[in-house]
């Protein structure tokens, strides 16, 4: 009697650590999946991001995503055929940081085989860091009042301002 053992899935990052500009969208590139159950697996990932947004273009026929493509949220999650998920994460995750976010954020990323094969399900784990660098922003100036008037030759004492 042969007995069939349930293979835990796997996250290949080709690119563990991936650097970004603050403010800028840009894509998280190398993210992949295997499983010694093959190919051709139902898996479910997960994919959350702490310090901005992340979006999938609209997913092939036979995977389903949450929210769907297009749409920006801190986490998404795909069900479909494993060889399904990675030919939609190819194209990258698109990655957007918090406006004026710089340092480092983290792209965690579960698998889960949903015990395609029988028994439990088992879920691979990867982490990518991404650092996004700052920006020189112009700067800008708040005032408290956006009219202010004063008669000719008269002197005005202006109170509120505040630069950032």
């Amino acid at each position: 009697n042969v007995t069939v053992v349930n293979s835990a899935p796997v996250v290949n990052l080709k690119h563990p650590i991936q650097n970004f500009e603050e403010d800028r969208e840009a894509a998280i590139l190398g993210v992949s999946f295997s499983d010694l159950d093959g190919d051709n697996i139902t898996a479910e990932v997960r994919l959350t991001v702490r310090h901005g947004n992340i979006s999938l273009t609209q997913p092939p026929f036979g995977v389903c995503c949450q929210p769907l493509g297009g749409v920006w949220a801190m986490s998404l999650a795909c069900v479909g055929g494993l060889a399904d998920l990675n030919l939609h994460l190819a194209a990258g995750i698109q990655y957007k940081p918090q406006p004026d976010f710089s340092g480092e954020d983290v792209l965690e990323i579960v698998v889960n085989d949903l015990g395609n094969i029988g028994g439990v399900p088992l879920v691979g784990l990867g982490t990518a860091r991404l650092f996004v660098s700052s920006a020189n922003d112009p700067p800008h100036v708040l005032l408290a009042q956006s009219m202010l008037e004063v008669d000719e030759e008269q002197d005005l004492r202006i109170s509120g301002i505040n630069f950032r």
